[in-house]
């Protein structure tokens, strides 16, 4: 069975939404409980603070 290429590219669009909905319940279940946004926080945080580090160095160079 051959499909065009509207089909094909449909196909493959729903495919990635139901995936994005996918992930974005589970970004939203992680997302639910305290201790895991607070570990998601201190993360963010601390990945900040390391790029800040290493730009300034190479500004500094």
């Amino acid at each position: 069975m051959r499909t065009t290429k509207k089909e094909f590219w449909q196909e493959r669009a729903d495919k990635y939404e139901s995936e994005f909905e996918r992930i974005s319940e589970q970004i939203h279940r992680i997302e639910s409980t305290p201790e895991k946004r607070q570990k998601i926080r201190n993360y963010v945080c601390f990945q900040r603070e390391v790029f800040g580090k290493l730009i300034e160095a190479k500004k500094n160079k």
